[in-house]
């Protein structure tokens, strides 16, 4: 335990004196150079952060040069007790400005283990207060992954239009020609045409119970993953046996209802299990924890994406997302669920990924719990279907996008079959 507590011998001392002294040796040019991809809170000692604020304000106020003589005068500005004699003794810690990116890059490995050390510090007391084995996990997973995907968040986000220009241009020819591989087909042609195809983004399908939306999003991912598409299922409502028992379905066009049912006959029986086997090897990931909250989901999303990759994301569905801990569970709904989807439109983006949330509508048609779920949404579609005299579902179903990146919207007829629980275009 006295391992654990030593965050001294996680400072980094020297590389933070060497870092400061390569920024005032440096000036303006250097602190550019390391501005988008270092904060102040890496740092260790309060003191070498006041003197970065103080460097941090000169440069971006334009007030004058940055020295030791007009960095003294700001830190005794700020009220700190920090002398120039300690400026100096910064600035000749090093022969040169040159490696300040690398003196950096210590800092900010010594910051991550340090962060490491506080969640597992905070994971132990909360096994201790809890009892509870998953809550302290969750804490350690969530900073841990944080630490995995700390570069690729901090990779610089202004540029200057003449530094890509070129690869936006010869994109064009990507994109037209199909060969973008963030927009994926749907394998339904009347949605390509619509809009081209799944783009990256948070695709919300709504409708009311019943009207098979969980068919339908497993309908698309069943088309992407015979692509070859890398997919993640999180489903709230039924097994992971059960998901891969409908893919199953689709891939040999047995009837659901009859396995369900135990009405199977041999020979279908024989091509569900042909089917399984071909779903065996689909590049697919389900999860069936429904307790996953959030954070789960975006941590777990993330693992698998820096694993073995992750190009489209399955939800089932938003409002059945666990909440994060007891306090979580008495804040408000709309507020909670205004929260879980923005962070999974944060994540599509961030991951450049088609995420499908299934939603569900009050009676009125509005979204359930939170109107946040429809000006979120890059693209939304709403999954309508008419009912017999009898109260039950025909099998004709209208999906309709009203909402997409393209800026198109539209209407479209599918048909379920049972044979195969699956839904294909329908012209009539």
């Amino acid at each position: 335990m006295d391992v654990i507590m030593n965050y001294d011998s996680l400072s980094g001392k020297d590389a933070e004196m060497a870092f400061l002294g390569a920024l005032l040796m440096g000036g303006e040019e250097s602190f550019y150079s390391i501005s988008e991809t270092f904060h102040p809170e890496f740092f260790y000692y309060d003191k070498h952060k006041e003197v970065f604020l103080s460097i941090s304000e000169i440069v971006f106020s334009g007030d004058g040069k940055v020295d030791i003589v007009t960095i003294s005068q700001r830190l005794r500005d700020n009220n700190t007790n920090i002398q120039i004699v300690y400026l100096t003794e910064l600035l000749n810690s090093v022969p040169t400005a040159t490696n300040i990116k690398y003196y950096a890059n210590i800092i900010i490995e010594k910051y991550k283990l340090r962060q490491l050390q506080k969640a597992i510090m905070k994971c132990v007391g909360l096994f201790q207060t809890t009892g509870i084995v998953s809550i302290a996990s969750n804490e350690i997973e969530k900073v841990m992954m944080g630490v995995l995907l700390d570069n690729q968040n901090r990779k610089k986000q202004s540029h200057y239009v003449e530094e890509i220009i070129h690869e936006v241009k010869n994109g064009i020819d990507k994109y037209l020609d199909k060969l973008d591989m963030s927009v994926l087909p749907t394998g339904f042609q009347d949605i390509d045409n619509l809009i081209g195809g799944w783009q990256p983004g948070l695709i919300t399908m709504a409708g009311e119970e019943g009207v098979g939306k969980t068919t339908l999003a497993l309908n698309f991912a069943y088309q992407l993953l015979k692509q070859g598409h890398r997919g993640m299922v999180f489903s709230f409502e039924s097994s992971k046996e059960y998901v891969l028992t409908r893919l199953a379905c689709m891939e040999s066009r047995v009837n659901l209802a009859d396995y369900t049912c135990r009405k199977l006959l041999p020979e279908g029986r024989k091509r569900l299990k042909q089917g399984m086997d071909i779903v065996g090897g689909m590049p697919l990931v389900v999860n069936d924890n429904a307790e996953c909250n959030i954070f789960d989901i975006i941590t777990k999303t993330k693992q698998e994406k820096l694993k073995r990759g992750v190009d489209f994301l399955v939800v089932d569905y938003l409002q059945r997302i666990h909440p994060i801990d007891m306090a979580d569970i008495k804040t408000n709904t709309e507020q909670r669920t205004t929260r879980d989807v923005m962070q999974l439109r944060t994540l599509a983006r961030t991951l450049n990924i088609p995420v499908f949330c299934i939603t569900s509508l009050n009676k009125d048609g509005s979204s359930r719990y939170s109107r946040a779920i429809d000006y979120e949404a890059d693209t939304r579609t709403v999954l309508t279907r008419k009912k017999d005299a009898e109260g039950l579902f025909i099998d004709e179903l209208q999906f309709k996008i009203t909402k997409s990146k393209t800026g198109n919207a539209g209407s479209m007829s599918m048909l379920y079959y049972k044979a195969g629980n699956r839904y294909e275009e329908y012209y009539s």
